[in-house]
């Protein structure tokens, strides 16, 4: 039994294994775009107009709310004969006439177009709230297909380095081999020569392999607002 076991395990497919690890640096890279592209947003030159914007819709809507007491006039006044009292028997002040009634009144008054126009205002402002709500998701969208074709060029050049380092490297060691060949008398001079040349090749691949490394890094970091390893 325990050797059916150790077939089973050394039969396994290495596909199922490379699979979960895959899932996980998957799962570990889709966290790390998603946390750089907040910070993308959060540094956008834009970021804060476009929240401005959305602000002033929103103030705009509560103002809309309450408008109608723009138009609310209040009015009193007090009935001036009750505001003549004199003295009455045992010095207590009673007024000249207290039978006129109301001694005072107050009122509001609110204009009749108001109950028409405060609702259409306060829709417009509605609307204007969810138009700069758009904007904002548009722009957003906007930004992070920007952000992601940035990050994936910065992914795909710093492999496209790693492997050209590694092409390299291989290439001058070979060139090393070569050169002592060379010096030993054992290769003739065109054969060293295209040794070199071919080392030579794989040196200037590397060079521009570093170059859109760098210049991919910086534009997202352009983006970032902040070095990537920072960021990270």
């Amino acid at each position: 039994m325990k050797y059916r076991v150790i077939l089973l395990l050394l039969f396994t497919p290495l596909s199922l294994f490379a699979q979960d690890m895959s899932s996980d640096a998957d799962i570990a890279k889709k966290d790390e775009v998603d946390k750089l592209f907040e910070l993308a947003w959060k540094n956008y030159a834009e970021t804060t107009s476009y929240a401005s914007e959305t602000k002033i819709a929103r103030l705009n809507v509560r103002q809309a709310k309450v408008g109608w007491l723009n138009h609310a006039f209040v009015s009193g006044n007090l009935n001036e004969i009750t505001l003549n009292e004199t003295l009455g028997t045992g010095g207590s002040r009673i007024a000249a006439n207290n039978l006129f009634f109301p001694r005072y009144n107050i009122g509001v008054s609110i204009p009749l177009g108001t109950f028409f126009t405060q609702p259409i205002q306060r829709k417009i402002a509605e609307e204007q709230l969810t138009i700069a709500e758009a904007g904002v998701v548009r722009q957003k969208a906007t930004l992070k297909e920007a952000f992601l074709t940035k990050y994936y060029d910065y992914m795909m050049y710093s492999k496209l380095l790693k492997l050209q380092d590694e092409i390299t490297s291989d290439q001058y060691s070979k060139l090393i081999l070569l050169e002592g060949r060379f010096k030993s008398g054992d290769v003739g001079l065109e054969e060293y020569n295209v040794g070199l040349l071919a080392y030579q090749n794989e040196e200037r691949k590397k060079i521009e392999a570093m170059r859109n490394y760098q210049v991919s890094k910086a534009t997202l970091e352009t983006l970032l607002g902040t070095p990537l390893e920072k960021a990270r």
